[in-house]
């Protein structure tokens, strides 16, 4: 199950299509107010948040940005990442990372299928560049080529957490998802 795409609602630099909410294909980040995100088996997790699910589109798949508690980003990849998606993940990693000294990362790339030259480079030069505003990163993966590029970055980062399984990735999301939304103290 994917992210409500029939809702109505704005996006940044969709295009209103006949048929009514912007064509997110062509035009990049969808900024869907009032969207909710679940998908199986994470439905019991309450993910959710004021904030809207930055969405970028591409004929070969998906990248889904959103903050669903202060000072933690959470991105969902499906398909190839290509260097769009890789900018998205770093443009809403700069502006988080303006709110809170620290910030704590969950990406699920478990549905990721790899990614090109570009994206990789520039998600490590920019990782290293940011990495003293960074808490944690944790990702799910399932393709080994995304996870050996993945711990490969982590040996210059020393900060990753991979995991194969999305049972301990869940609960540690779960724990900081607490944690984040419990505030200070």
């Amino acid at each position: 199950m994917s992210p409500p795409d029939a809702q109505a609602g704005s996006a940044r630099g969709g295009r209103p299509t006949p048929e009514g909410p912007p064509d997110l294909l062509h035009d990049g980040l969808d900024t869907r107010e009032g969207s909710t995100f679940s998908y199986p088996p994470m439905d019991d997790l309450d993910i959710s948040s004021s904030e809207p699910i930055r969405m970028l589109r591409s004929p070969q798949g998906t990248t889904q940005i959103w903050t669903p508690a202060k000072g933690l980003l959470f991105a969902r990849i499906k398909g190839p990442m290509d260097i769009r998606g890789a900018h998205a993940i770093s443009d809403e990693i700069e502006q988080l990372l303006r709110a809170v000294p620290k910030g704590l990362f969950y990406y699920d790339f478990e549905e990721m299928t790899g990614y090109d030259d570009a994206s990789r480079a520039h998600l490590l030069h920019f990782a290293r560049r940011v990495l003293p505003g960074v808490e944690g990163i944790h990702v799910l993966v399932r393709s080994r080529v995304v996870a050996f590029g993945i711990r490969t970055a982590n040996v210059v980062l020393k900060i990753v957490q991979v995991y194969t399984d999305r049972t301990p990735f869940e609960a540690a999301l779960r724990a900081a998802l607490r944690d984040k939304r419990r505030g200070p103290g």
